[in-house]
């Protein structure tokens, strides 16, 4: 039997995924204020992409903070979450067995949960612990609100990023496209 062996190391690599329509179809809505602060539209994540704000409007997303409705009304894409599943035990087995510093990260574009709790159980339940440098929930990009910073900030992430491989490439554009058409 023979044998190859490599004389170089392990790479790191980081795997991305986005929450909303890609693990999860969720309902949250984006409320559209008028100046009054009265809710007089509300739209999905779709139609917010094309949405022109009138002025004096503003918009609300109270509802992509409620974690009981995420958790309740989301709907598993199933095998976008199989696909998680295994690449978050092979990130494990590589981190525990050739010393990497592999991660898998979910991005988000809400701001935050407002029950941590609420959430790490839904994603738990559906087989995916969430867990402190091997695969959490990634929101610190949109906590911000001005759009070039966020573009900055982004900017600076994807740098990082590319120092190590960046192994499902087709799934981290998809995800920089959808944050880009926000600005």
């Amino acid at each position: 039997m023979w044998y190859r062996f490599s004389q170089e190391q392990p790479k790191d690599s980081l795997h991305i995924f986005d929450i909303d329509d890609t693990l999860f179809h969720t309902n949250a809505k984006i409320d559209v204020l008028d100046p009054m602060g009265n809710a007089v539209q509300s739209l999905t994540n779709q139609e917010y992409n094309n949405h022109t704000l009138p002025e004096g409007y503003a918009y609300n997303f109270d509802q992509f903070k409620d974690a009981s409705k995420f958790a309740t009304e989301s709907n598993p894409m199933d095998s976008m979450l199989s696909k998680v599943r295994k690449i978050y035990q092979n990130v494990q087995n590589k981190n525990a067995t050739q010393g990497t510093d592999s991660k898998v990260i979910l991005s988000t574009a809400r701001s935050d949960f407002d029950n941590k709790d609420t959430v790490i159980k839904f994603f738990r339940d559906h087989g995916i612990p969430l867990m402190k440098g091997f695969i959490y929930i990634e929101l610190v990009i949109f906590q911000v609100e001005n759009p070039q910073l966020k573009r900055k900030i982004l900017y600076y992430k994807v740098n990082i990023s590319l120092q190590g491989i960046i192994s499902n490439l087709s799934i981290f554009m998809m995800i920089v496209q959808k944050i880009l058409m926000h600005f």
